[in-house]
C-alpha cells in the first residue's frame, strides 16, 4: 500500500490498487452515501413491517376452543386442596390448645 502524503493541501491518499484510490474528500462521500443507503433500508423494511400490521398480514392468531367446565374443574379440585390444608392445620393447632404438649423433644439431640 502507498502512502503519498501532500503537506501543502494536507490530502491524504491511499493508493490500493489501479481503480480504487481514497482520499479525504472521497471517503467522506463514501461514509455519506453508506448511511445513506442504510437510511433508506431501514426506512422501507419499517414501512413494509408497518403496512403488514395495518392490512394485519404480519400476525396470525389462533382460535382456541377453551372448555370452561374442565377449567372450572380444576379450580375446584386446587380450592379444595387449599381448603383441606387449612382445616388439618386447624384441627391441629386446637389439639394442641386443648391437650397441650405432652413430650418435648429436643432437635439438637
Amino acid at each position: 500500500m502507498d502512502r503519498i502524503e501532500n503537506k501543502k493541501n494536507k490530502i491524504i491518499n491511499f493508493n490500493l490498487g489501479k481503480f480504487f484510490v481514497v482520499t479525504r474528500n472521497r471517503l467522506w462521500v463514501t461514509t455519506v452515501l453508506f448511511f445513506v443507503v442504510l437510511c433508506v433500508f431501514v426506512l422501507s423494511y419499517s414501512a413494509n413491517l408497518y403496512l403488514k400490521i395495518e392490512r394485519g398480514d404480519a400476525f396470525s392468531f389462533k382460535e382456541v376452543e377453551s372448555n370452561e367446565s374442565s377449567i372450572q374443574k380444576i379450580e375446584e379440585e386446587d380450592i379444595a386442596k387449599i381448603i383441606n390444608y387449612f382445616t388439618d392445620k386447624e384441627v391441629g393447632f386446637k389439639s394442641l390448645l386443648d391437650g397441650g404438649v405432652k413430650k418435648i423433644i429436643d432437635p439438637s439431640i
